[in-house]
């Protein structure tokens, strides 16, 4: 071959080849395109957005399952009545007598004074009621709930409280982008 031959044919060649390069650039890819990233630009190429918490409704709390949104518990001590019986008489709502000791009768024979010879007068600890306040929920008959500390609600666990989630992006399913 001479080197004329072979200087045309390398001169067809690479008019060849820019003739389709260009045409790769003006009516889009070929076989000699090459593909390139994009990045998505829903969620700026990261593959996660920032969205509402389903579960708390972007409040960042839920309703206590302790309570149930209440606040509070049936007090454990007097369940939940606000009053328990009396320590002293022991829910009788009377005592035995302290000047006549029960019996009815005084010193001198006679028909006691103070408890007018029944042997008991009224209790003094729950006045005759047989039952006191409860000292431990004050007789409200509930006390606070100790998960939510009174509220009804509690920090959300799926977003921890912030109301915002991290989610996958659906433009790009995650990746972050896509070939093109």
């Amino acid at each position: 071959m001479s080197k004329t031959v072979f200087i045309i044919k390398w001169i067809i060649i690479g008019l060849f080849v820019t003739l389709l390069l260009d045409s790769c650039k003006c009516s889009g890819p070929s076989i000699f395109h090459r593909e390139k990233w994009v990045e998505c630009s829903t969620c700026d190429g990261t593959g996660t957005l920032i969205a509402r918490c389903r579960d708390c409704n972007g409040t960042g709390h839920v309703i206590c399952d302790e309570c149930d949104g209440e606040g509070g518990e049936e007090c454990i001590m007097c369940w939940g009545k606000g009053k328990r019986e009396c320590g002293v008489c022991l829910g009788q709502g009377r005592e035995r007598c302290s000047q006549c000791s029960g019996t009815g009768i005084d010193s001198w024979g006679d028909r006691c004074s103070q408890c007018y010879g029944t042997g008991y007068e009224e209790c003094v600890s729950c006045n005759g009621s047989g039952f006191n306040r409860c000292s431990f929920c004050f007789g409200t008959g509930s006390e606070t709930c100790y998960q939510c500390e009174g509220t009804g609600e509690v920090e959300c666990d799926d977003c921890n409280g912030y109301g915002k989630v991290r989610a996958e992006c659906w433009d790009c399913d995650g990746q972050g982008g896509r070939m093109e």
